[in-house]
């Protein structure tokens, strides 16, 4: 299994309780933890946007996003690698 990295992953999903505890039960099932949470209004009426950011091995991660699409009342799932701050370097 390779090393973890850093995923930021957001999700879409309907405005309905108990989506947000479905999906994190998710990633606790896995033992995955959940480094940070943002919860915000999305541009459309009764959607929410969740910002997910967690360290975990790519494929892992590929498997865990495939069974949050599966959730009903998700929308969509976008999910991305990290890279470090160091590695952004600035000319002056």
């Amino acid at each position: 299994m390779t090393g973890k990295k850093e995923f930021t992953v957001t999700v879409y999903m309907q405005n309905r309780t108990g989506v947000l505890n479905r999906v994190s039960i998710i990633f606790s099932r896995r033992r995955v933890n959940i480094e940070s949470l943002n919860v915000t209004s999305s541009e459309m009426p009764g959607i929410k946007k969740v910002v997910f950011v967690l360290s975990e091995a790519e494929e892992a991660m590929r498997k865990i996003i495939r069974q949050i699409e599966k959730q009903i009342d998700v929308l969509q799932v976008y999910h991305h690698i990290n890279s470090p701050v160091s590695a952004i370097v600035s000319n002056n």
